[in-house]
């Protein structure tokens, strides 16, 4: 199933089985003057998901790197952010390639704050692997690094760029289950109810 977002720049979600073998293709008509990708992901992700991403772009003529950073929430923060761009840069990405997100939330936040802010903003693809990911930061384009400010009594994402994916694929064999306490959360997001 293929949908367009419309916003002031639309793009596309797609959903079906088998988007991850097809996305060297998928990327090669979205991007033709494109030479090199990134695929940022997590340590959990990456391992599951990963080399047959790789294997997919490299396909399609791509010079594929990956960047995988430590799961979890607590690494959603500028240092890592910093290390994307260190490596997006050593890597020597260029206006016309792109970044693309294999994983949850806080991947998808990270690659696309990078994206944003990489040489004032090159292309990104969104591939969500959870359902959250899926329905909720994937789609919209708000990507942060969590950052506190404890003077102000504030924390979260307060810092924050705007910038939109280009397509977001995903399809349900990438999606893990979210451990049962956690379901009536899952579902109150989903419906964009208080978490």
């Amino acid at each position: 199933m293929e949908m367009t977002v419309y916003t002031s720049k639309p793009y596309k979600i797609l959903i079906e089985k088998g988007c991850l073998q097809k996305a060297g293709a998928l990327c090669r008509e979205l991007f033709p003057r494109s030479k090199r990708t990134v695929v940022v992901s997590d340590s959990n992700v990456f391992p599951l998901y990963g080399e047959g991403l790789l294997l997919s772009l490299k396909e399609a003529g791509f010079a594929a790197d990956s960047f995988t950073f430590p799961a979890g929430e607590e690494n959603k923060q500028l240092s890592t952010f910093e290390n994307i761009l260190l490596f997006l840069a050593e890597k020597h990405l260029t206006r016309t390639d792109f970044i693309i997100a294999l994983g949850g939330g806080v991947t998808g936040d990270m690659a696309g704050f990078a994206a944003a802010c990489y040489l004032r903003g090159i292309p990104f693809v969104q591939i969500p692997t959870t359902l959250l990911a899926q329905v909720d930061s994937s789609v919209g384009g708000k990507t942060a690094p969590a950052r506190s400010y404890p003077s102000l009594g504030a924390a979260g994402n307060r810092d924050f760029g705007l910038f939109r994916p280009q397509p977001v694929s995903g399809g349900g064999p990438l999606w893990g289950s979210p451990p049962p306490p956690s379901c009536p959360r899952w579902f109150l997001r989903w419906g964009k109810g208080p978490p």
